[in-house]
């Protein structure tokens, strides 16, 4: 009798012992201080809905939407500018007050208006559509259609800020006929505003004033603030019960209030601010909540639905604190209920005020760490949403050239206002997004003890659709590193399970720093940078199958005098910048092929090189991008015929002058590769990016940009050296996936291939018709980083065999 035992598969993981002790490995050096963390299954709240930005710059042509998609956020707190959209002294259509003269007057028109939306005798939406298609907002340069459009393209939802001021939009009297004409073409543009809005983009959240405290607001009494929020409201809710009607959506309007500076003012401050020396901005509004358009008390319509404050220049402690307060004061007012959500619409570790007078940057650790105690802070105390201010470092309108809060560096002096580089800042803020939004299980505070602990700032979630727990830990000890005694026991986590660690810190940028399999004991020991964040992801329920891919191609293009030439055969991929030499100027591609595996089924992918600065002790921090293109191979590739590569042979010191092209088209960025002076294992996690690529082909570019305007990019400050695959001794680029448990179809001994012996698991477990059919459609899957000598018959032939080895018996 033939067996298929007899049949012989072997196969060897071209893996290097380095890698995988990298990798793997989960005990960490002796250092100072010590925390042991206890976790938490008790499920305490939820996490934000949204977490978001402060919309910047954000123009056609532009690069900005990619920096965006890399963000990792679901918010945008964008400001459709009254000033822009309907200019003071301006009118979409003649006269002013469209006849409205009394309240009776008021109604009818805005009842005919409501009959008939898009009749332009009402509104000139041409007026309004024409603002919105083609003047962009001025300060941040945002074309609004274009912006908007993009933003939900990706998911991300809009808060829209309409601040039309008092000094630009002034009310007359109460009862007068200019009076009742100012208060109609208040409402008339919020109703466009929002009908617009909600119409095209599903708009739902919207501010009608901010800061209403500031000084320069002081001739605004807070009489006239509630009259214009109820008339705001009124024109909000009625724009978008219309767009409902006409076009079949169920939008639910989301008015926030008071939208106040500086922390908590739900109370009165006697002696203070004279508008809120005996009524509190939050006590005003919570007492009005229910109101008509004019004031009147209705039980049945809902001003406004979320409290929204900003607050900046506090630690992470007293941000946590002033939430607090600021919810205790407001349920207090609201007579004892907590029914109200709360929102900071603003927050940083500084205004760009404070900053300015500072040497320090987002890029500094002792702030970098400071943005992730807020956070931890923040989020330990459940607010609504909230939004980081703000996305690009626009021009300063203070003297200093620019806003050191914003995360992302940008070009204010060229058109189309690309983004250049992420601060470290923005890294603090991508990670807390992955981890904490969209209204995920909030756990129980993990309780750190022991000599580090009082340094430590720690949030932790449950994403029960993903299958994953998060662990934000925030490193505050500027001295010197803590290790983490974290026991997952309280998680059921599954011995063999591997965490994922990213970091952002003075060394990364938000790569992953360690990759750890959970030992049978469930407990991790690792060592946390001073004055770092780290996001911990943990799988729950069974250990994901793990999958090594090895690129199939890897090269490096040079500009220059070598921009002709191929250099796929070169031991290194080069990665480096000159401001002035081309010849200088390298990029390096790679490509993995992942066969048939079924993307569907990836949880997480992570890119792994070997690299380092060979040139200097400084470190480069070099940008990798997601390309389209796969038409290319090692063999042939250069610079003048490499995909989103622009010529490049001119100066290079402004973001204008980088020479990546497409992104945000057939480019996406995917984050930064961090080298140093000794070579070491550079991980980064790409998942979102194979995941909606949408094929088996996947390209990558890397390469070192001018982050900021005036940058010196010269090599001889650094350089990123990569390993390649030809290199002796070395894997080269390699893709680290891991697959649900279901993983790859046919493959039914879980060990990575669809091979004979899968057979045998489906002969003898008695599986369906259907996983046979799976089986001899992927029959000979292997990923492409593994090489087999194997002596496999056709599937035709196994399956004779089997048959055979049926039938056999039934003739005895």
């Amino acid at each position: 009798m033939i067996s298929l035992r007899n049949i012989e598969v072997r196969i060897v993981a071209i893996v290097s012992v380095s890698l995988i002790a990298h990798c793997l490995h989960s005990i960490a050096p002796t250092t100072a201080q010590a925390a042991e963390v206890l976790l938490s299954a008790s499920v305490v709240g939820s996490t934000p809905k949204t977490i978001g930005y402060n919309v910047a710059h954000f123009a056609f042509g532009s690069n900005t939407e990619s920096w965006w998609q890399y963000s990792g956020v679901n918010g945008a707190r964008l400001w459709s500018t009254p000033n822009i959209v309907e200019p003071p002294g301006d009118d979409d259509s003649g006269p002013w007050g469209d006849g409205v003269t009394d309240e009776s007057s008021f109604l009818a028109r805005r009842a005919s208006l409501r009959a008939d939306p898009l009749n332009p005798s009402y509104i000139n939406w041409n007026y309004f559509e024409d603002k919105f298609a083609n003047s962009p907002t001025t300060g941040n340069i945002v074309n609004l259609d274009y912006a908007m459009e993009r933003l939900r393209a990706n998911d991300i939802e809009i808060l829209a800020t309409m601040h039309r001021g008092v000094n630009s939009y002034p009310f007359a009297a109460t009862g007068t006929q200019t009076g009742y004409e100012d208060r109609w073409e208040h409402w008339q543009h919020f109703y466009a505003q929002a009908f617009h809005m909600g119409r095209h983009y599903d708009v739902q959240r919207y501010q009608m004033y901010n800061e209403p405290d500031l000084s320069e607001n002081i001739n605004m009494s807070q009489a006239e603030y509630l009259e214009r929020l109820q008339l705001a409201s009124d024109a909000i809710n009625s724009a978008l019960a219309d767009v409902n009607q006409m076009f079949g959506k169920t939008l639910s309007a989301e008015v926030h209030s008071p939208v106040n500076s500086n922390g908590n003012k739900v109370k009165a401050v006697p002696g203070g601010e004279p508008r809120n020396d005996v009524t509190g901005w939050g006590e005003l509004v919570i007492d009005n909540r229910y109101s008509d358009l004019f004031g009147n008390p209705d039980p049945n319509n809902e001003v406004w639905q979320k409290y929204t404050f900003h607050l900046y220049n506090k630690t992470g402690s007293e941000a946590g604190d002033k939430l607090v307060d600021v919810r205790e004061d407001v349920i207090d007012v609201n007579g004892g209920q907590d029914t109200i959500p709360i929102v900071v619409g603003e927050l940083n570790v500084h205004s760009a005020a404070v900053f300015a007078g500072m040497s320090e940057t987002l890029d500094s650790p002792s702030k970098l760490q400071e943005l992730g105690a807020i956070f931890t802070n923040y989020l330990n105390n459940q607010p609504d949403e909230m939004y980081v201010f703000k996305f690009g470092q626009t021009d300063n309108q203070g003297g200093e050239t620019i806003k050191k809060n914003g995360t992302h560096y940008v070009d204010n002096n060229n058109a189309p206002h690309n983004v250049g580089g992420a601060t470290k800042g923005a890294g603090v803020t991508r990670l807390v997004a992955k981890g904490f939004k969209g209204a995920k299980s909030l756990l129980g505070t993990p309780s750190p003890s022991g000599s580090g602990a009082g340094e430590l700032d720690l949030s932790a979630s449950h994403d029960a659709e993903a299958a994953r727990y998060y662990l934000l830990a925030n490193n505050g000890n500027a001295s010197g590193s803590t290790t983490l005694d974290i026991d997952l026991n309280a998680w059921n986590i599954m011995p063999g399970t591997t965490v994922v660690v990213e970091e952002v810190s003075g060394n990364l940028h938000g790569e992953v720093a360690h990759l750890l399999t959970v030992p049978a004991s469930g407990l991790l020991s690792l060592d946390q940078p001073s004055e770092s964040t780290w996001l911990i992801t943990i799988p729950d329920g069974a250990p994901r199958q793990q999958v090594v891919f090895g690129a199939t191609d890897d090269a490096m293009v040079k500009a220059g005098s070598n921009a002709n030439s191929n250099f796929g055969t070169s031991d290194n991929l080069i990665v480096k910048n000159h401001p002035t030499n081309a010849g200088a100027r390298n990029v390096s591609f790679m490509k993995f092929d992942l066969g048939a595996t079924d993307t569907s089924l990836i949880d997480q992918a992570i890119l792994q090189v070997t690299g380092e600065d060979a040139i200097s002790s400084n470190g480069v921090i070099s940008h990798v991008y997601g390309i389209m293109d796969d038409t290319w191979d090692e063999d042939s590739i250069t610079w003048n015929t490499a995909p989103n590569l622009e010529s490049s042979s001119g100066t290079v010191n402004g973001i204008e002058d980088n020479f990546v092209e497409g992104i945000g088209s057939s480019a996406s960025f995917l984050g930064h590769l961090t080298s140093s002076s000794s070579e070491d294992l550079l991980q980064l996690d790409i998942t979102e990016f194979l995941v909606d690529h949408g094929d088996q082909l996947i390209s990558l570019l890397v390469a070192r940009e001018v982050r900021w305007d005036g940058e010196d990019v010269d090599d001889s400050l650094g350089s990123l050296q990569i390993a390649s695959k030809e290199r002796a001794g070395n894997s080269g680029p390699q893709l680290l996936l891991f697959l649900d448990s279901t993983t790859q179809p046919g493959d039914f001994d879980l060990d990575g291939d669809v091979d004979g012996f899968d057979f045998l698991v489906w002969q003898g477990d008695g599986l369906s018709h259907t996983e046979l059919t799976d089986w001899e459609t992927y029959y000979g899957f292997v990923p492409s980083s593994l090489t087999h000598s194997q002596i496999v018959p056709e599937p035709s032939a196994i399956l004779l065999l089997a048959l055979g080895m049926v039938a056999v018996p039934l003739y005895r």
